[in-house]
């Protein structure tokens, strides 16, 4: 049986931003991750809410569902925002190039926001964190999320 539709999404974005020539495979999925000094940059890809869209046809439910990419930056100078917009931009570029993340059942990926970076500083040097958001539509069957 496949998995969960939401499931395969995550997936195909984990699978999408792996390799970035900032961040490379330093990818994670969950929202909290040990983030120690040996990782200069990094990404943690957290699942948001799935909320159902108006106008259901009979057989197929279509949904969006919100996906969070964090980035973790680790610096000794206050470079750390020129590094989040870096990987920003690569990670924009890597979701865009495919809308349907190579999926037949998503329907568009859309970028929806970038969060504050929120920085800390200790004596290792400065950490730094903003989050993307993309929202992905897909459709599933009525009866079972993980097909059509």
């Amino acid at each position: 049986m496949a998995d969960h539709r939401a499931e395969q999404i995550i997936a195909a974005v984990a699978t999408a931003v792996t390799g970035l020539t900032t961040t490379g495979a330093n990818v994670e999925r969950g929202q909290l991750w040990p983030y120690g000094s040996d990782r200069a940059a990094a990404l943690t890809i957290a699942q948001g809410p799935v909320d159902p869209l108006d106008g259901q046809p009979m057989a197929l439910v279509t949904a969006r569902l919100e996906v969070r990419i964090i980035a973790h930056v680790k610096a000794t100078t206050a470079t750390v925002d020129s590094t989040i917009n870096q990987i920003a931009k690569e990670v924009y570029i890597a979701l865009m190039a495919d809308r349907t993340l190579g999926l037949s059942f998503v329907i568009d990926t859309e970028w929806t926001g970038t969060s504050d970076t929120e920085q800390d500083s200790d004596s290792e040097g400065i950490t730094a964190r903003a989050a993307f958001t993309f929202a992905v539509t897909y459709r599933h069957s009525l009866t079972d999320p993980s097909t059509d």
